[in-house]
């Protein structure tokens, strides 16, 4: 026996094993006789062809051309058969090449359909049969015979021997039988198309035609047959002298006229042939009329029922709202959300449809809709496939009206959104000021999949919004089942949230940034209306993820870099590991804070970091080179902004000492009592690094009673350290200090602490 992978069975390249043990079972080709040969070619070329899937695109393509073919036999051979006007020398002749081609083309394309449909796979039961042997068995048994008589090549040997027109056409009648096809044709197209109606509708139209098509070639066949002339039922006598195409009128005129009785009453016959034809298409007509008129208000109801379903809902919405006497603006509102649906919709719920799908389906199709969505959102690019798969099963469809309130400001949020159709607005603000814009395929609300935190924008519907929901309740189902993917999405998330934080901390018209004690970002806040630059340095923060107790730089090291700490915590450390600051930044986006500034803005092209930087937890931090803040420099071209830029830093560097970056930087109290005090001091150059000689300089100022004293305003101080300060202030006082021995007081504690 020949092995089931035999020549024209691999489908891919064996390996070495595999090829050997091929050749040693495989007889070799001189000890195999020819036909068996041939049989084992045949089989295997045909077996390497399809099988096909009768309801694909490739298939009902075909059916079409098939049906084609059909339909001009239907018309040609009723024709060549009873118009004798084409049978005479000359007439037809520059016309019959034509026919000849369109016949035998279809011929041959009769023959590869047989060999189509041995490879067309079938349902049986509610399973579908691909195996080879089923699928010849159940053609066999239903319609090759019907196939094999219809494409019988007899009128092929007619125009062989020369035989008359008539004859040839006679011998080709066979081809019709191919009729039986076509109402499966149109059954698997209704099934496959969304304009049912408009199948049915050609199936009905182009039936009544054919008939009538066929019944007029009969009525002047027989009218050939009977003469011209000799009765009422037959034309005039020199009807037989007219063109092709006035004969053919006149026929389908008849056959119209005597199936629907409009045009007048049918004259009557005169001999029997003519009576029995009569007669049969009298009663023929009482069934076409029957089924015209039944399909075509079957068809009307189907093209109606969606929409009358609709008028009978919004009759009862209506009659709901008439009874509860709601004012019209609201009711008003009500009848166009259903209008919206309706016409975004067309009345089919989505919803009892994807409910009746098996879940592996329904979630596959569910993919295929909203995966593209899904993908668009940054923590969920790179995940698991089958997390995503059970992630899209679990959107919700919401419909919004225009200028309703989606998410509201402060509102603790659970749900992410998606938007399938429509715009909506971010607005801010109690003046609901409109800063950005939404359209088809974007997202908001991610954060609160992961992070209880209350929205920091209000998201309003601009447009009719066709949005999907995703609950966070919903995502820790999933969650449990993909606990590497928490880790992931948790890493993405604190990277996006860093980064609005980021843009947060450096927009004008942030409030918060008003009251901030974060000196670097007051340097962005005073060129903050030179809007290329802010774009360029947010462009440039590069979003960076330490894990626990990785150092971000050490003491003593160069840094030329500025750091803003997005969301976790960083502790400043001395060489003996004491602690010496803590800064912390939570999800809130107005949390996030600079830090390395000193040496970043310091006019020394290497300078030392004067404590170690470590984050004692996974921490994310956005980092901006030397090298892209001069490049975001560069690409502002304004003069304006340069003498800005060069004012801000030359006050910057010239402060004695900085107000804390931010309030929330907290100690460890577990240290010694200097430990325990506010540190007020940042943590680039402190004033015990300037020069030894101005150092002196002071002290002896200082001594002499002449020192220069900066003026402070410390009710300015926020947090803790500035309750201290008001503390130590109100003491002074008590001691009947003047203003300035109490400022000189101050800056000199500060410079011991």
């Amino acid at each position: 026996k020949m092995p089931k992978k035999s020549y024209f069975g691999i489908n891919r390249t064996p390996d070495r094993d595999e090829a050997e043990h091929l050749l040693d079972v495989i007889p070799h080709p001189d000890d195999v006789q020819p036909a068996q040969r041939f049989n084992h070619f045949i089989k295997h070329a045909f077996e390497s062809v399809g099988p096909f899937d009768p309801n694909s695109k490739g298939v009902r393509i075909w059916h079409f051309i098939i049906f084609a073919f059909v339909s001009y036999n239907t018309i040609t051979i009723p024709i060549l058969l009873s118009f004798q006007e084409l049978w005479s020398d000359g007439k037809f002749n520059h016309f019959w090449p034509a026919f000849l081609t369109f016949d035998y083309l279809g011929d041959v394309l009769f023959l590869v359909d047989i060999f189509i449909s041995f490879r067309l796979h079938f349902m049986e039961k509610g399973i579908i049969k691909t195996a080879s042997s089923e699928v010849i068995r159940h053609y066999l048994r239903n319609g090759f015979i019907k196939d094999v008589m219809a494409s019988i090549p007899a009128d092929f040997i007619a125009l062989a021997i020369g035989s008359p027109v008539w004859v040839h056409t006679l011998l080709r009648i066979p081809r019709l039988i191919r009729l039986h096809r076509v109402l499966s044709y149109f059954q698997i197209w209704e099934l496959n198309t969304q304009h049912s109606h408009v199948v049915l509708f050609v199936k009905l139209f182009g039936g009544i035609l054919l008939y009538l098509h066929a019944l007029g070639c009969a009525y002047i066949s027989i009218c050939y047959f009977s003469g011209f002339g000799l009765s009422e039922w037959t034309p005039e006598a020199d009807f037989v002298d007219q063109s092709f195409w006035s004969q053919y009128l006149f026929a389908i005129f008849w056959a119209t006229k005597a199936t629907t009785g409009m045009g007048g009453e049918v004259p009557p016959p005169a001999t029997d042939l003519q009576r029995g034809f009569t007669e049969g298409a009298a009663i023929m007509s009482i069934f076409i009329n029957g089924y015209v008129i039944g399909s075509i208000v079957t068809l009307i109801e189907n093209i109606n029922a969606v929409s009358e379903e609709f008028r009978q809902k919004m009759n009862n919405i209506n009659l709901f709202m008439s009874n509860k006497r709601l004012p019209y603006a609201l009711t008003q509102k009500v009848r166009n959300y259903y209008n919206h649906l309706w016409s975004r919709q067309g009345g089919i719920d989505d919803s009892s449809i994807l409910a009746e799908l098996p879940a592996r389906l329904r979630t596959e199709l569910s993919l295929r809709i909203n995966g593209d969505i899904i993908s668009k959102v940054p923590f969920f690019k790179d995940c698991n496939p089958g997390f995503l798969h059970q992630l899209v099963g679990l959107l919700r469809p919401e419909i919004y009206t225009p200028t309703d309130m989606i998410v509201s400001f402060g509102d603790v949020g659970t749900e992410m959104y998606f938007i399938s159709q429509g715009e909506v607005e971010v607005v801010v603000g109690n003046e609901e000021r409109v800063v950005a814009t939404i359209g088809v395929g974007g997202f908001f609300g991610e954060i609160a999949l992961l992070y209880e935190q209350k929205r920091t924008a209000s998201i309003r519907a601009k447009t009719y919004c066709d949005l999907f929901v995703l609950r966070k309740s919903d995502l820790d189902k999933v969650l449990k089942n993909f606990p590497d993917q928490r880790a992931q999405i948790a890493v993405t998330a604190e990277i996006r949230m860093s980064q609005d934080s980021l843009r947060k901390c450096l927009d004008r018209t942030t409030l918060e940034l008003n009251k901030t004690n974060d000196r670097t970002a007051k340097i962005f806040q005073r060129l903050a209306s030179y809007n290329q630059f802010i774009t360029e340095i947010i462009k440039r923060f590069k979003p960076t993820t330490f894990e626990a107790k990785e150092c971000v730089y050490r003491q003593g090291d160069t840094s030329n870099n500025l750091f803003f700490l997005g969301i976790g915590t960083v502790d400043f450390v001395e060489v003996d590991g004491s602690l010496k600051f803590q800064l912390k930044s939570t999800a809130d986006p107005s949390d996030g804070v600079f830090f390395g500034d000193d040496c970043f803005f310091n006019e020394e092209e290497q300078h030392e970091c004067l404590y170690t930087c470590r984050v004692p937890q996974r921490s994310t931090i956005m980092v901006l080179s030397k090298e892209d803040f001069n490049e975001a420099v560069s690409a502002c071209k304004d003069a304006a902004f340069n003498e800005e830029l060069a004012k801000v830093l030359e006050e910057y560097r010239n402060m004695e000492f900085t107000i804390p970056s931010d309030p929330k930087r907290e100690r460890n109290s577990s240290k010694s009592k200097v430990d325990s005090l506010p540190n007020l001091i940042d943590l680039g150059t402190s004033p015990a690094q300037k020069p030894a000689k101005k150092e002196k300089e002071k002290k002896s100022k200082e001594k002499s009673g002449k020192m220069e004293i900066p003026q402070l305003d410390i009710t300015e101080i926020s947090g803790d350290n500035g309750i201290w300060l008001r503390n130590f202030k109100e003491h002074l006082t008590n001691r009947k200090l003047t203003p300035e021995q109490i400022a000189s007081a101050s800056i000199v504690l500060l410079r011991h602490l």
